[in-house]
C-alpha cells in the first residue's frame, strides 16, 4: 500500500498546475491563430478545435467568451504596448519621427487583424473598449515624444498627426486602398512631413 507524502502530494499538485497552465496557453493561442487568420470574432467551438482541447476545457478556464479576449488583449499589450515604450535611438528629432513611423508600420501591420476584430468586439465589451483607449493613448504620447519643442504643446498639430498617423489610417491604406506595408509606410511619411512643413517644423 502506497503512503502519501506531503513529497508526492506537492508534486502531483504542480503536475495538476502544469497542466492548467499548458492547457490555458494552447486557447489563448489558438484563438491568436484565428484571429491572425481574418476569423473577427471566433466560437467556443472553434478556439477547442484548433487548441485541441474539450469545450468544457475552454469554459473551464474561460466561462465566457468575453474573458477569452480579455485574455487576447492583454496578451497582445504586454508584447506591443512594451515594444512601443522602447526609447528611440535616433538623436535629431527628424530622424526619431522616421523611426517612430518605421517603428508603427511593424506594429500596425502585426497587429492589424488585431485591431479589427478589437473594433468589432469592443461595442460588446467594456473591457476591449478601454483598452483600445489606452493603446491609442500611448500612441499620442509617442507623437508627442518625438516632435520638436512647442509642437509638443501645439494640440492641433497633435491631433493632425493622430488622425493621419492612426492604426484606423493604417488600416484604410492596407484594406481598401490595397496599398503595399512599404507603400502604406511612405504615405505617413510623406504626410506627417507635409504637416510638419506646413507647420513651420
Amino acid at each position: 500500500m502506497s503512503t502519501a507524502t506531503p513529497e508526492n502530494n506537492n508534486a502531483v499538485a504542480d503536475g495538476r498546475k502544469l497542466r492548467t497552465s499548458n492547457s490555458r496557453q494552447k486557447i489563448v493561442d489558438a484563438l491568436l491563430y484565428l484571429v491572425r487568420s481574418g476569423i473577427v470574432d471566433p466560437s467556443a467551438e472553434e478556439v477547442a478545435k484548433v487548441a485541441k482541447v474539450g469545450l468544457r476545457t475552454v469554459f473551464r478556464h474561460f466561462n465566457e467568451v468575453e474573458l477569452l479576449h480579455r485574455e487576447l488583449a492583454l496578451t497582445l499589450e504586454k508584447t506591443y504596448v512594451l515594444h512601443m515604450l522602447v526609447p528611440l535611438t535616433s538623436t535629431h528629432w527628424k530622424d526619431q519621427v522616421n523611426e517612430m513611423l518605421e517603428r508603427l508600420s511593424v506594429n500596425y501591420e502585426h497587429m492589424m487583424p488585431y485591431r479589427v476584430a478589437a473594433i468589432y468586439y469592443k461595442h460588446k465589451s467594456k473591457f476591449i473598449n478601454e483598452r483600445l483607449k489606452k493603446w491609442d493613448h500611448i500612441t499620442r504620447q509617442f507623437f508627442r515624444g518625438t516632435v520638436p519643442g512647442a509642437a509638443k504643446e501645439d494640440r492641433v498639430l497633435i491631433d493632425s498627426l493622430e488622425l493621419i498617423l492612426s492604426f484606423d489610417s493604417w488600416i484604410h491604406l492596407r484594406m481598401e486602398k490595397k496599398l503595399t506595408p512599404e507603400e502604406t509606410l511612405n504615405t505617413h511619411k510623406r504626410m506627417s512631413s507635409a504637416l510638419l512643413n506646413t507647420c513651420g517644423y
